[in-house]
Parts: structure tokens; sequence; C-alpha cells
């Protein structure tokens, strides 16, 4: 996905509007992410009846799921800021106590303590201001409900092949989020923003598939990158995937990125 970092933060202005909304249908769909999610979800606490907020909700995917845990006595109210996204969400969660609205998630139009839980998946990592973000998740959360948040680590990003070390095709400078090494960040953040209780759930994706990979890894635009930047040769980068593909063809082609969970409680109850 060329140019990913700008991208995220004005989805409705691409030209493809349809390449994001794949991207996050082809990523929900991999067990493994739905895995962490889940635990993610649990450790909410949620009950039935609670309200709870999912600040950049996508097409929706986490509402549902979350809809299960708080059932038709409760709400799940999803944000985003794309238009797109919330149409979508709009859509697939129809059938569900479920709100969405176009909203900044540095400046959330909500009272006061006004959830029980909320929570922001692989949100911060694209942010400028991930301590504001989490300020506001904070403010909006009762005292003694719980808020989360989860990112990847870019730094931990793995593709194994022998023509050629992961690091020297993808450098973490020229990965794809704004701050490539925010997963690592969330505990500090979490403490920091004055939650307590704090739990850190770590959670790697692993996979064999290269298309998956170059799909929701976006291989090409992070190689373009260094191309761009004379860190590596378009032909050491052909050759570079050349032995992906024959890898890949073997059923030896291997990928990991670890990511955390970090989800704590607002204090005072």
């Amino acid at each position: 996905m060329a140019d990913p970092t700008a991208d995220w933060s004005a989805v409705d202005d691409h030209e493809d509007v349809d390449r994001f909304t794949d991207y996050l249908a082809t990523l929900t769909g991999a067990e493994a992410v739905r895995g962490y999610k889940r635990r993610s979800h649990r450790l909410l606490d949620l009950r039935a009846g609670d309200r709870v907020l999912d600040v950049g909700c996508g097409r929706g995917d986490d509402a549902l799921m979350l809809a299960e845990a708080v059932g038709p006595g409760g709400e799940v109210v999803g944000v985003d800021n794309s238009e797109t996204m919330v149409e979508q969400a709009r859509e697939r969660a129809a059938e569900v106590p479920a709100a969405f609205a176009v909203e900044d998630a540095l400046d959330l139009p909500f009272a006061d303590d006004d959830f029980d839980a909320a929570r922001a998946d692989r949100v911060l990592q694209h942010l400028d201001a991930p301590d504001e973000a989490l300020a506001e998740l904070r403010r909006v959360t009762r005292p003694g409900g719980r808020v989360g948040v989860s990112d990847p680590d870019w730094v931990t990003a793995i593709v194994d092949t022998d023509t050629g070390h992961t690091d020297r095709f993808l450098s973490v400078e020229y990965a794809c989020p704004r701050a490539p090494t925010r997963g690592r960040q969330l505990y500090r953040l979490a403490t920091d923003g004055g939650l307590v209780d704090v739990d850190v759930d770590t959670w790697t994706l692993t996979s064999t598939d290269l298309a998956f990979i170059e799909e929701v890894g976006g291989l090409a635009a992070w190689t373009e990158s260094m191309v761009a930047a004379g860190e590596v040769t378009e032909a050491e980068v052909e050759e570079w995937y050349e032995g992906l593909g024959a890898a890949d063809e073997r059923g030896s082609f291997f990928s990991s990125i670890t990511g955390f969970t970090v989800v704590g409680t607002v204090p005072g109850e």
C-alpha cells in the first residue's frame, strides 16, 4: 500500500478506497488476529449492559465481536476518521446494538465517564500524539472502567529467506506506520497516563503465506521506499523477492511480527 502513513489519515481522499477496506477484511479474517482481538476484549472485563467505545473502528469487525459481550442491553459506539469505514460499519452491524460516527481520536465528542470501557486497536501507531489519544480514552471512561490499546512493534517483523537478511530489505525506518515502535511504548504510555492494574498481552502473528504478507505487511511499499532512499537497488529487491517466491513454492516461507495489548483501569472508583 503506497505511503500508508499519509493514506490512513485520509482514507476518504484516496483514489482507491477499497484498498483499505479490503486490507482490513483480509487482516481481520486471519485467525491469529481474531485471537488477539478476543483476548483484548476479555481484558476489558465487559459485562452485559456495558457501554463500550471503539476508537478507530474501521469496518466494524470489533464492534460485531464486542456486541456479543455487552448483549442487547449494552451498546458499542465506534468512531473512525473515515466516512467510508463508518458507512461500512453501519451496514455490517445493523442488527447489533451499535452506533458509529466520524470523529477525531484526539478530540472525542463524549462526556467524561461516558463509557464502561474504551479501546483503540492499531491506532496509536499512526498518531503523533498517542498520549493525547490515550488521555481521551481515559477521560470518557468511568472510574473503575478499563481502557485498552493494541499495536504491533515493526522492529520485530521477520521474513525468512536465504537471499538476504530481513532488516536489509525491511528497515524499520521505512516501515508503514508513523511510529513503528509504538507497540513497545504502550505500557509506558498507559502507566504514565494514570491507568492502574495494567495487564499486558503479547501476541505474535505468524504466516507461511507470501500473498497474505504482501497484502497486510505492505512489502512492496516498504521496499519501494528503501529503493527510493538508495538503501537497496531494484535488482537486489527483485532477487530478494525471487527468493521469497521460491520459498513460498517449496512451502518453507515464514514470517512473523510481534505486538502488544495493554489494558488498565481508570482509578477512582
